[in-house]
This record gives C-alpha cells, structure tokens and sequence, in this order.
C-alpha cells in the first residue's frame, strides 16, 4: 500500500496545487512531472534504466502528439469561428426558434452545448450558449445552465480524453467510451435536472422530459461509442437529440426558422468527421501510416485532428491569416505544456507497465 501511495504521489501532487493553492495547471504539472523522475531515479518502484527510459519517452511524445493534433487545429478552429462571429449567429438562431423554456434546455444541455464541444472542445460551447442563455434567463441563472451543458467531458473534442485515457490505461477506447456512457449517466442527467431547478423549470414534466432526452443520449453515446469508437460518439448523441427537438418544435408549432448560414463551418465540419470515420472504418486507409511506441500506437491518419485540419485549411483560404499563428501560440502553449508534462507525472517511470500489449486506442481488440 505504502509503495502504491508513492507511485500515485506525482498524481496527488498536481491536484493538490490545482485544487488547494490555486496553482496554475502549467506548475502543477511540473512539479508533479519533477517528482515522478526523482522517484524513479532514486529507486522508488522500477530502477532506472536506460531501455525503460527510451520507452516512457516514446509513449509520452506519442501521446503528447497525438493530443497535439487535436488541440492545435481545434483552437485555430475556434479562433476562426470567433472572427466570423460564427456563435454569435448560432445565439440568434436558436432564440429565434421559439421553442418552449423547457425544451430550450433541454436543447441546450443534450443537444447544442455537447454538440459543439464535441466537434471542438476548448469551452466553444460556452462561448455559443451563455450569451443566448444569459438572454433567455438572468445573467446568473444562464450562466449557471451553460455550465450544466458542459458535462459531457469524455467526448468533447471529439473524444479525445477518452481516446487517451484508453491509451493510458492499456485497454479498449470502444470499451471505455461505451462503458463510461453508463457510468456517466447519473451526472449527465444530474446535472441536467440541476439546470432545469436554476432556470426555475423544476416540475414533474419537466423532469420527465429531462430524463427521458437524458436516456436517449446516453444510448446513442453507449451504442455509437462501441460501433465507432468515441471520436463521433458525443457528435453523434448530441446530433440526435438536436435533431428530435427540432422535429418535434416543426411539427407541433410549425416551426420554420431555417439554420443560419453564417453557421456553416460547424455543419461541414461534422459532414467531414462523419465522412473521413466512416471512409478509415470501410477501407483501412489509417493503417498505412502508424507511429509505434513501447506500449503504444497511434495512427494519425484515423484522429479527428485530421477533420478540424482540412476545415482550417479551408477558413484560412476564406480569411486574413494575419495574427492567427501569434493567436495560436497565446492560446495553445499552456495548455500543451501541462498536457505534456502530465504525461510524465502519470504512473509510469515509477511504476510497472500497466498492460504489456500494444495498445491502439483507434482500433483495438474487444475486451473479454
């Protein structure tokens, strides 16, 4: 037991600068990483050697790629959306639909807030909903309900904490995505019903509704997750529910308030995350190019960086590329930092390999 608290004592120390000295994440992160590397050095679990130093290097630089590619190309994502005033317009359409102040959150929490951060992450939610929400309800209360819509972590940016996750534990991220759906569901619809109390909409039909579009989520996340994989899982149920709202608001009010066009980045860019998934899952393409660490593999041909990459290629043709790298490098360098360093703080240098098979978190073997 003693030897197991030294090994996570890298892990301890990150939360607790975090959540107790109000440190920021990039020093945390250090610090646990520097503990990490004196523990193995001094012998604390595994000794030292240079082969196992070579492996722990080769996993953590293909982790930290392979989040690389995501983050990178979905913030200048976002830095495009933010210059064409993009969510702006997505505030304006919704408030527009007049659904009824239930369904309003229920669109918002199930379907458009984890929609978008799925496609994305980076808090693009945020930036789309509180100002429609704070127009909806008070500023406190909208605030409150955007929050709420931002739970559904495991999926944003299309799946990544959940691709890496698998990775790091050794086993299947198809496994993982679809049994953590389960596991989530009592948060999800929680804090669902939470938002429903803060927008003062607490009732029993209310509640009914919330839990019922909640259920539905969640199966579509848990089906989807174990067909597909985690990358459109989140894509995938948030779209479904989006979609029976709308249906539903079109059928019973005749509503006809078209999407709006200044929105179009987020529709192609989910056209080409389901194309480019459906194409590597039918033809394999990804397998051709695959980086292989100790313990690790990762196939950059099959990540959803690819997607956010040809939608960022496509805004810059339609944009000034003036002060988007400096924007970039502000936005992107923290982050990345304590990604990277997080990585040596896991349990690793000090510890046995968790899994001696090669993981492939994009495609991997089901578990028994």
């Amino acid at each position: 037991m003693y030897l197991g608290m030294l090994q996570i004592s890298p892990i301890l120390v990150v939360m607790s600068m975090i959540l107790l000295l109000r440190r920021p994440p990039v020093q945390a992160s250090v610090m646990g990483a520097a503990l990490a590397i004196a523990l193995w050095l001094g012998g604390a679990a595994t000794p030292f050697s240079e082969s196992i130093a070579s492996a722990v290097s080769q996993d953590t630089l293909i982790l930290f790629a392979s989040t690389t590619f995501v983050m990178a190309p979905g913030l200048l994502f976002v830095i495009f959306l933010e210059r064409g005033q993009v969510n702006l317009s997505l505030s304006s359409w919704v408030k527009n639909l007049g659904l009824s102040p239930r369904l309003q959150v229920v669109f918002i929490v199930f379907g458009l807030a984890p929609l978008l951060e799925s496609m994305t992450g980076f808090g693009v939610s945020l930036i789309a909903t509180v100002p429609l929400l704070v127009a909806l309800f008070d500023k406190e209360r909208g605030i409150r309900v955007a929050l709420c819509g931002m739970a559904i972590m495991p999926w944003g940016t299309l799946g990544l904490a959940t691709v890496i996750g698998a990775a790091l534990a050794g086993i299947s991220a198809f496994d993982l995505g679809s049994t953590s759906a389960f596991t989530s569901a009592p948060v999800f619809v929680g804090l669902a019903c939470i938002a429903l109390f803060v927008a003062g909409l607490g009732s029993v039909a209310s509640a009914s509704l919330l839990i019922l579009a909640g259920m539905l989520f969640i199966t579509v996340l848990h089906l989807v997750s174990l067909a597909t994989g985690p990358e459109i899982a989140g894509v995938s149920a948030a779209a479904v529910i989006t979609i029976a709202v709308l249906a539903f608001a079109r059928i019973r009010a005749g509503m006809r308030t078209p999407w709006p066009v200044a929105a179009w980045p987020y529709g192609l860019l989910l056209a080409i995350i389901v194309v480019l998934k459906l194409f590597n899952t039918a033809t394999g393409f990804a397998d051709h190019f695959i980086l292989q660490g100790d313990q690790i593999r990762w196939k950059p041909l099959a990540s959803p960086g690819v997607a956010l990459l040809l939608m960022d290629l496509l805004l810059l043709r339609k944009s000034s590329a003036d002060g988007v790298a400096q924007s970039l490098l502000v936005r992107a360098k923290r982050p990345l930092l304590t990604i990277f360093f997080c990585n040596y703080s896991a349990p690793g240098p000090t510890a046995q390999p968790i899994n001696q098979s090669k993981v492939e978190p994009e495609r991997p073997e089901r578990l028994g």
